[in-house]
């Protein structure tokens, strides 16, 4: 299991710190553009500056994908928003989720933007 140390948020998008993770955990796909998931408008995209982090995310549809990975190679890499103020994530790893919201019984979905 994942212990955090820190949330961020940006939108519908959760950042945790990763104070440690389990033994069973790898990596997924590398998502070179930086790009964590696009909002409600299209082209309104939650962006990282790949040139301070690496985003990896989970699952074979990468744009449906509602968990990743960022690691933080630097002092700092920023996640941008044209709907949100933006946000600078200090270096280390951090579990990338999507908010989800009830939507009856037994259900949900991803929070939008």
């Amino acid at each position: 299991m994942f212990e955090y140390e820190k949330a961020y948020r940006q939108g519908e998008i959760l950042f945790f710190k990763v104070k440690k993770k389990p033994n069973f955990y790898q990596k997924a796909n590398l998502i070179k553009d930086g790009a964590i998931r696009e909002g409600e408008k299209e082209g309104h995209i939650h962006q990282l500056d790949t040139e301070a982090g690496q985003l990896t995310m989970f699952g074979d549809d990468v744009k449906k994908s509602t968990t990743g990975v960022i690691d933080v190679l630097k002092k700092s890499a920023r996640v941008e928003h044209p709907e949100h103020k933006p946000i600078d994530l200090p270096k280390g790893e951090y579990v990338v989720k999507i908010q989800k919201e009830a939507t009856g019984k037994n259900s949900s979905q991803s929070v939008k933007d």
